[in-house]
């Protein structure tokens, strides 16, 4: 509603809110199976995701096709080292220190681009691209370099800026809001 023209594609589990979804007039399509989804996506984003997925690396491994050359994934997920609460959430299958997510990252094949804890450590967030892309690499521990990050987000953030097409976003989130609001509102569409 916010974004006039905006058409997004839905990707869920459940059929739950496919009606009122579909009703919406801004959803256009409603996946239940991620095989239909095929991209290519400027940006996936895996906001609170992969702790419900019993196998993370293979997850990321899945989606790393449906990404666009110079893409990138936005992952965030609860830091177990101090969020230790984590532990006892039922529907939590996996969880994560910046290591566990670092070595996640490296067994899908994908390149860790950088890695910062967030909400006072309680969250991680991994900025994740194909391997041969173009990737600022990580810093020792995991730990995200502040300001390289910021270049490589100012990258994106101009390169989001000049497309010369409206992009595709695989997933919403902070990262999608964000892309939005670069290109004042002009998006092909989310999934």
């Amino acid at each position: 509603a916010g974004c006039p023209g905006l058409e997004a594609d839905v990707l869920e589990a459940s059929v739950r809110y496919r009606d009122g979804l579909l009703a919406s007039g801004v959803v256009r399509a409603f996946h239940l199976d991620r095989g239909a989804v095929t991209g290519p996506y400027d940006a996936v984003t895996l906001l609170h995701v992969l702790e419900l997925v019993p196998d993370p690396a293979a997850f990321l491994a899945d989606l790393a096709p449906v990404l666009r050359d110079g893409g990138f994934m936005w992952v965030q997920v609860p830091n177990a080292a101090v969020a230790t609460n984590d532990l006892l959430v039922f529907d939590h299958c996996s969880h994560f220190t910046a290591g566990a997510l670092a070595d996640v990252v490296a067994r899908s094949g994908l390149v860790l681009a950088g890695l910062e804890a967030s909400a006072g450590g309680r969250e991680l967030s991994a900025q994740i691209r194909r391997a041969g892309g173009p990737v600022a690499p990580a810093t020792a521990g995991s730990e995200m370099h502040l300001p390289r990050a910021l270049d490589e987000l100012g990258r994106f953030r101009d390169a989001v800026r000049g497309a010369d097409r409206d992009p595709w976003v695989f997933g919403v989130g902070n990262m999608g809001a964000w892309i939005a609001a670069e290109r004042d509102g002009r998006l092909a569409g989310y999934v």
